[in-house]
């Protein structure tokens, strides 16, 4: 019964590490952004542009990712880099992707490189003293002429990523928003005291209308008042 119990023990152990070996060897799909949210201030018919940052740093392979934005108004938003179909060679089968952008895997490194490609920057890592790798992405967002100012909108993009398993075969999609509020705001900036008129001023016709009606009833009385002692005079 004892060597049972101990031949159990070990086939459990072995279909553990088994287990943790799997685990440990899965496919990594990863995507990260920076920043969480932004706000911009822009003029009727300027432009606004935003700067978003995405990073690949805990995967193990390319994530295809793909934007979309929702928003309250129907204003042109275009993003660089552009959506396009890009063709791949997925172990030997030709796959083409439709994207804006892939990242390649990159860890944070300690140093920034002196030389840095377009289309890609560092930015300090929250927790570390490491630079994260990151991609960015150019959100434009064009203000129409006729737009109200001082009225905010909200408008969210949504970064869609996607990893290969083999051909045809994807990770379950990751996706992470951001959320920009942007106002609009007169083109011409002043500034300047606002007169305050005192409370009498500001109701003075009300005040003037009262006199003149107050004036005229007392008129009236008077008037009243004058001919009837008129008329006791007449009669005595």
């Amino acid at each position: 019964m004892t060597r049972i119990v101990s031949s159990l023990k070990i086939v459990s152990m072995l279909l553990l590490f088994i287990m943790f070996l799997n685990i440990s060897h899965a496919q990594k799909c990863s995507l990260g952004m920076t920043p969480l949210s932004a706000s911009v201030r822009a003029t009727p018919g300027q432009t606004a542009i935003i700067i978003w940052n995405l990073y690949n740093i805990y995967g193990d392979r390319l994530t295809h990712v793909s934007l979309t934005y929702t928003s309250d108004v129907d204003w042109p938003v275009t993003f660089d880099p552009a959506l396009k179909n890009v063709t791949y060679d997925i172990a030997g089968q030709i796959v083409t992707v439709t994207e804006n952008l892939a990242l390649e895997p990159n860890p944070p490194v300690t140093v920034k490189p002196e030389v840095i490609p377009p289309g890609t920057n560092y930015v300090k890592h929250p927790f570390t003293d490491e630079y994260i790798p990151v991609k960015t992405v150019k959100i434009s967002i064009k203000i129409p002429e006729n737009a109200e100012v001082w009225k905010t909108h909200e408008f969210t993009i949504l970064a869609e990523g996607n990893c290969f398993t083999a051909p045809g075969a994807v990770i379950p999609s990751l996706s992470t928003p951001l959320k920009i509020t942007l106002q609009v705001v007169p083109r011409e900036f002043y500034e300047k005291a606002v007169l305050q008129i005192p409370w009498y001023v500001q109701y003075s016709y009300v005040i003037i209308a009262i006199v003149i009606i107050v004036l005229l009833g007392i008129i009236y009385w008077s008037y009243r008042r004058g001919k009837k002692l008129t008329q006791k005079v007449s009669k005595k």
